[in-house]
């Protein structure tokens, strides 16, 4: 399986930190914070990424090679203009085949087994399988369930079910998805995402007994996060 690796951004509300180094060069815990998706993804052995690049995107392909990209198969998509999520993805088609992929942002800090989201998304049988984690935020939520599907994202498709999840920046998809994005500046939420609910189905990992777990997550209760990544990727530069 092949994984895309969102690295595009400008990470603007991380100025000025961002001033000097890309969004996903940034340091949390005294590791680069695209580690932590990288680490995920080379203990669920994947080692076929995508890269998509823009901003500083000399200092993000310099990185991987003072690490000799840490023993995987790391390509770049240099894109002249951002392109967004869904442009970013769509500029990348003829890369992935016809195999179902994975897409994660490269800012997420979390210990999730990739390998359980790949079981359940063939166990789902959706062309797509997104992460939720429970909304606990001020203000609604974003992600609207229902059963074993989602129905909505922030109300864009009408749905009465009230949203109670958030996305957590990691989906499994099938190239399905490819015909509803747009080469132009575009996001995949509000493109691929809501095409699939509209005419296809897009399931879900995360439910209400997984409350719990989900917590466990965060960086702030798992103090050991930090070393387990250096475990899985090596010494990182």
């Amino acid at each position: 399986m092949k994984a895309f690796l969102l690295a595009a951004g400008f990470g603007e509300r991380l100025r000025p930190l961002t001033e000097r180094v890309p969004k996903s060069l940034v340091p949390v815990a005294g590791i680069p914070v695209i580690c932590y998706a990288l680490a995920m993804l080379k203990e669920a052995g994947i080692s076929d990424i995508m890269c998509n690049v823009h901003y500083r995107h000399e200092d993000v392909m310099d990185f991987f090679a003072g690490n000799d990209s840490f023993g995987m198969n790391v390509s770049f998509s240099i894109e002249d203009s951002i392109l967004g999520t869904g442009g970013g993805l769509k500029k990348c088609q003829s890369w992935f085949g016809e195999d179902d992929f994975i897409i994660i942002n490269s800012d997420i800090i979390c210990d999730l087994e990739l390998s359980r989201v790949i079981t359940a998304h063939h166990e789902g049988h959706h062309p797509g399988t997104i992460v939720l984690y429970p909304w606990k935020n001020d203000g609604p939520a974003p992600v609207a369930v229902q059963g074993d599907r989602v129905v909505d994202f922030k109300k864009a498709l009408g749905s009465p079910v009230e949203p109670a999840w958030d996305y957590m920046g990691i989906a499994l998809l099938s190239p399905m998805i490819f015909p509803y994005l747009s080469f132009e500046f575009s996001s995949v939420v509000y493109t691929g995402y809501t095409s699939l609910v509209t005419h296809h189905s897009l399931g879900y990992t995360g439910t209400p007994e997984s409350l719990a777990a989900a917590d466990k997550l965060l960086l702030s209760e798992r103090k050991d996060l930090p070393e387990k990544v250096r475990q899985v990727l090596g010494t990182v530069k």
